[in-house]
This record gives structure tokens, sequence and C-alpha cells, in this order.
């Protein structure tokens, strides 16, 4: 027996923010077999809208999405999740792991553009931030996910020795008749079985767990996979005496953990009708006390994410007005398959070389280069692109998410010109107006 899969993927016409949706549906079923979003956000009210109504109304995506990945928490990637999560439901959320110093850093260095008491509260604790908007019941899990150094370096024609497997099953969700590629997936009685005892907590009816970037998990009986890539981020406190300190002030780490407990009771971010109009001044003080000038020790936080099949695909047109750039990609010399379909979402990542290096060797070089698509970060910002970086992408196509105009900054010009410099490679852009999509489909996967 044969089973045809198709996959769909969109950047939406939402501009100057980031909103990606991804299907994998089953043809012979005529049903969705796994869905996922990344980010939702834009600064144009109508764009975002407007994308969340053809989301809404399409015939192919499900009420309840499987998984939603919050790259940073910034108002262009976050202010729609909101009305999404009003429509659809979700397995799981997976948001970049922040401890309490970091938070405060990221409110610190925002402003009401880029971080809004709502997105403020979002970061620090989402579970509270579902509770305030009543979406407690929208969300099962919420995933942190945690970042680490890597140890080894891909050898050309290796794939990485990482574990994979189907996410955690959902408390109280059917069983799945979904087959491993090695054998029958039977998904475990709890998230501990699964993972190698992660800290797991339930707070007003919502699993939280961490988990390690370097996991990676497949949907069983389709050939495809999902890997997380989360940079390091530097320590804010020093040892001193054997105690840890934080760099400027030398105080103790409980004495700013405590203080800046106090000045998020006293922000009121979990309240709306009484939030402190200077909530954003108490944050700033402590941190700036304790560390210095914020801004100046920014940590570079996107939760990246690479989605790619592990078998050889097919291009193809399934999905109404969803023409796919995949169709300009090479292909082998028969003329058949793709030769590379593998994407990477970056978020606002700040891109260098030691940057590219390490999601290199975190990924491997099987991986890196099926890379067919790459979002270009921060919306082609020249502060998240280092000159000659696209050369190691050596992909088929990078996307922006851009406005149409933007005085030259969104992409800058010496973004363009990097990629533009690839002889092969295509350029698109989502913005406000026009959408990016990449489908393909597995033509035959024997079950």
């Amino acid at each position: 027996m044969e089973r045809y899969f198709h996959v769909q993927q969109c950047f939406h016409a939402v501009g100057h923010g980031t909103f990606f949706t991804g299907l994998v549906w089953d043809e012979a079923r005529r049903t969705p077999v796994f869905s996922w979003a990344y980010d939702c956000g834009s600064k144009s009210t109508t764009s975002l809208t407007a994308a969340l109504d053809a989301v809404n109304s399409s015939p192919f995506i499900p009420d309840l999405i499987d998984l939603l990945v919050i790259s940073h928490f910034d108002n262009d990637h976050v202010n729609g999740v909101k009305d999404l999560l009003q429509s659809k439901q979700i397995r799981w959320l997976a948001v970049p792991y922040l401890d309490l110093f970091q938070q405060a850093e990221q409110i610190a260095i925002g402003d009401a553009s880029s971080c809004s008491a709502s997105t403020a509260l979002f970061q620090h604790d989402p579970v509270r931030w579902l509770k305030v908007n009543g979406l407690s019941e929208q969300v099962n899990t919420i995933i942190f996910v945690k970042g680490g150094s890597e140890t080894k370096t891909p050898d050309d024609g290796q794939k990485p020795d990482t574990p994979h497997g189907p996410l955690p099953k959902p408390e109280g969700a059917e069983p799945s008749s979904l087959n491993e590629m090695n054998g029958e997936v039977t998904y475990p009685n709890s998230l501990e079985d699964l993972f190698q005892h992660p800290a797991i907590t339930k707070k007003s009816g919502i699993a939280t767990m961490e988990l390690s970037h370097s996991v990676s998990f497949g949907l069983g009986e389709v050939p495809i996979e999902f890997k997380f890539f989360n940079s390091n981020q530097p320590d804010l406190f020093e040892i001193e005496s054997g105690t840890r300190v934080a760099r400027i002030s030398r105080a103790p780490i409980e004495v700013v953990q405590a203080e800046l407990e106090i000045a998020l009771k006293a922000s009121g971010l979990d309240n709306p009708a009484t939030i402190d109009r200077k909530w954003r001044f108490r944050f700033k003080e402590v941190y700036e006390r304790h560390f210095g000038r914020s801004g100046m020790q920014k940590n570079n936080i996107s939760l990246c994410l690479m989605v790619q099949p592990i078998i050889e695909v097919e291009s193809c047109g399934l999905f109404p007005n969803h023409e796919s750039i995949l169709h300009d990609s090479p292909k082998k010399t028969d003329g058949s398959s793709l030769q590379r379909s593998g994407l990477l979402c970056l978020g606002d990542l700040k891109i260098d070389f030691p940057t590219i290096s390490s999601m290199q060797c975190h990924y491997g070089i099987d991986r890196w280069d099926n890379l067919a698509v790459v979002q270009v970060p921060h919306h082609g910002s020249k502060d998240s692109w280092t000159p000659g970086v696209a050369a190691k992408f050596a992909s088929d196509h990078f996307v922006h998410c851009v406005p149409e105009r933007s005085g030259g900054y969104f992409p800058h010009k010496f973004v363009s010109d990097d990629l533009n410099s690839l002889p092969t490679a295509k350029v698109h852009r989502a913005d406000y107006r026009n959408s990016v999509t990449l489908n393909y489909h597995f033509p035959h996967c024997p079950v």
C-alpha cells in the first residue's frame, strides 16, 4: 500500500513581521497529518488580520495546530498570537528559554514599538499571559527550548547522531496509528518516558517542560524532520570568591533576583487595568544598576526552526493559488526529484561567522546541504547580517519578510548585495501584498 503526503508551507503577506504556516496533508484520506506555525505578528494590523482570516478560512488548516514556534518576543513577531489562539488551539507552544535576567534585559532594551506590556508578560510568563487573556484552554503544553554548546563537528557525508521521535503526546489525546521509520510508534505514557527526565510542571492546567535544542523529531510515517536551534547566551554574572555576582554591581544573584521580582510585582503586568505607566523603567533601572547600560549587552535571541524531508521529494501545485518557489530549485539529472528542499526560519537572529559555524555544526552537513530556502533574519536589517555569510548558506532561495517600501532599510542594501552575489540563488519578498510558498510531496510512502 502506498500513501501520498503533500507539504504546504507559506510565508504570509504580513510585510514587516513574520507569520509562517506549514501543513502535512494526507491526500488519500484527505486529512491533515501535522500542522505548524512560526511566529505570528506584523507592524500592519490590516495585513495580519487578512492573513489570519485566510488561515481561518482555509479548508486545509485544522482548528487544532500541532506546533506553534515563537522565535523571540518582539511585537512584530507575536502581536497576532492572541488573535490566532482565539480561533485555533495549539498542542505544543515552543518558545526560547530565557532566565529571569535575560528576560529583564530584553524588556529593558525594548520600547513601546518593539515590546508592549502584553509582550513583556508573554515573555516572562507564557502561562500567566494565557490566563490573563482567557486563553488557558487553547494551549496544551509549553516547551522552553534551551540552547547548548555543540561538541562535535560534522563530518562530510555523515548525519549527526541525534534522537528522532514524535513530539510528546498531549495529555488525554487519542492513541496514534502512525508508524515510525524503524517500527511501530507507541507514545509514552508520560513525557519523562520520551525525554530524559525533563523538568515538568503544571500551572493553570497547562503542562510546561524544558527541551534541549539538540533533540530532533519526526512525524512517524511521514519522512519529515523538525529541529530547533537556540544560540548560546552570554552569562550576565561572574564568579567572585565562589559566588555568582552581577557584572557591574557585584551583587549576589539572589539579590538581583529579588529586586527583579519586586519590579515585576510593582509593574502590574498581569493586570491590564492596573499596569504602572513606569513598568519598563522599573526593569530598566534594576537591570542597568546591576549589569550596565541596556542595549550594550543585547542578547542574540531567536529560536530557529529547520524543517526538511529526509527522502527525495517532488514539486507539486496541489494547493490553490500557491505556486511553489521550489519549482525553480535544482533538480537531479533525470529531472524528476528536487535535490534540496529543506527550510530554515531564523527569526531575528544576528548572523555572523561564529553563529553560522555553530549552526552548521548543530545541524550537520547533510541537513545543511539540503537547505533550499532560508528566511533572511530581522527583515534584512544591516544589524543582523554580516557581509559574506550568504555564501555559507548556499541555499537556492532566500525569503525577506519586509514592507514594500522602507527607505532602503528593510532589506538593507548590503544584505541585498550579499544575497544577489550568489549566482544561482533567488531572492523573494513576503511583503504586505505577496506571500511566498514552498510546496512538495512524497509521491511513494509505503506503509
